[in-house]
């Protein structure tokens, strides 16, 4: 559907916890968005810290 959207000038965002769009074979899903954001989730990721 995002894909969709896209290609007709809807934009699109997708924020997720899932890291598995983003690691190699989650099939590049996150590119089928204008825009994404990857928020630390409950799925055992190490957290780290950032200084900004």
């Amino acid at each position: 559907m995002a894909e969709l959207l896209k290609e007709n000038g809807v934009y699109t965002h997708l924020t997720t916890d899932h890291n598995h769009y983003f690691e190699d074979g989650g099939a590049a899903y996150h590119t089928r968005y204008n825009s994404w954001e990857f928020a630390r989730g409950q799925e055992g990721d190490p957290w780290k810290g950032e200084v900004k």
